[in-house]
């Protein structure tokens, strides 16, 4: 893992993984503190996620940026929470 970041609501842990093109996402369970592994973002294979950051304008829109090494890009993620738990993410 090269970089471990708490989203801005303070239950998901994201973790960029550049050799697997993978940012694991875990949910922090605020009773124990225990990390639950939900569905990671993919990224495009030969990317290297490296490092990863939130941004929001609004209340009502989060995006997330991914540095990749290997690839030399920057990629946005528009992100939604999800009722049922866990975060899904559509590249924009």
């Amino acid at each position: 893992m090269h970089q471990a970041l708490l989203d801005p609501t303070g239950q998901y842990l994201l973790f960029a993984d550049l050799g697997a093109d993978l940012v694991h996402v875990y949910c922090v369970d605020p009773n124990t503190g225990s990390l639950v592994e939900h569905a990671p973002l993919k990224t495009k294979p030969g990317y290297g996620p490296r490092h990863v950051a939130f941004w929001s304008h609004d209340a009502d829109t989060m995006f997330l940026y991914v540095i990749h090494e290997l690839s030399n890009r920057i990629v946005s993620y528009a992100v939604a929470y999800s009722q049922m738990g866990g975060l899904s993410f559509k590249e924009v």
